[in-house]
């Protein structure tokens, strides 16, 4: 069944008040008076509702809630993506793929390497665009929260959020020596539990250049490899995704 986002302002009691894809609801799933729906305020709680009412304007939709629960589409390891701006509409593909299978944030930023550089109106656009791309994702893919595109980032202020997380990982196509799986389970027996957040550092189409790759590891980054082929950039970041939440069994 698809499920529709709504906020938690839209919760009213026991009811709860659609403002979003009424037209969708209506005209395409046809829904009517006494139908269900599945809801979810993005804050990774669902909820199962029955139509009481549609508005004549088709602006608004009135349900009742019939139950609730944490959404089953959540993992409990939170991962955020650091995608270092690759060119063309590669980036539109990287959101769409890795907020189906499950990052809870992405960071775009600038690398030395980097091939697009935007102004900031264009930045601001293109991030406008972006989260609607997440949003739709995230709908498609029945999430329980959307996942946030940030404002693009210099590298300096990405390399700055490494220490937040419980495990940050930099992922060099130098270090194939190193495997991923080696790095997740130290990061579980250092912490005596599996990582609650993950931040996930990928490069540009010409990789990290050696200084930047020293910069994260200073600022924290363990380095980490993903096999023996080099990865195209818009590639690697939903493979570095799937494996860990695999290996932590939140797939």
């Amino acid at each position: 069944m698809p499920k529709f986002f709504i906020s938690r302002e839209d919760i009213q009691g026991s009811y709860i008040v659609i403002r979003h894809d009424v037209h969708h609801i209506v005209h395409v799933l046809r829904k009517q008076t006494g139908d269900t729906l599945t809801v979810c305020d993005g804050l990774s709680m669902d909820y199962d509702c029955r139509i009481l009412q549609i508005d004549s304007g088709e602006e608004s939709i009135i349900c009742q809630i019939t139950d609730s629960r944490r959404s089953d589409a959540e993992p409990n390891v939170a991962v955020t993506l650091y995608q270092s701006l690759p060119k063309g509409d590669k980036m539109e593909y990287v959101i769409q793929k890795s907020v189906e299978l499950g990052v809870s944030r992405i960071v775009p930023y600038y690398s030395e390497r980097s091939l697009i550089h935007l102004d900031s109106k264009k930045a601001a656009q293109k991030v406008t665009r972006w989260n609607a791309i997440a949003e739709a994702a995230a709908k498609q893919s029945g999430r329980g929260l959307i996942p946030e595109v940030d404002f693009v980032h210099t590298f300096k202020q990405a390399a700055e959020e490494a220490a937040k997380y419980d495990l940050a990982i930099l992922f060099y196509e130098k270090a194939q020596d190193i495997s991923l799986k080696q790095v997740l389970t130290e990061a579980q027996t250092r912490l005596g539990r599996k990582p609650e957040t993950v931040g996930i550092w990928i490069g540009p189409e010409g990789g990290f250049a050696p200084e930047e790759a020293k910069k994260l590891e200073e600022a924290g980054c363990a380095t980490a490899g993903l096999g023996s082929r080099i990865l195209r950039c818009e590639t690697a970041g939903m493979m570095a995704c799937a494996m860990i939440l695999y290996h932590y069994d939140e797939m």
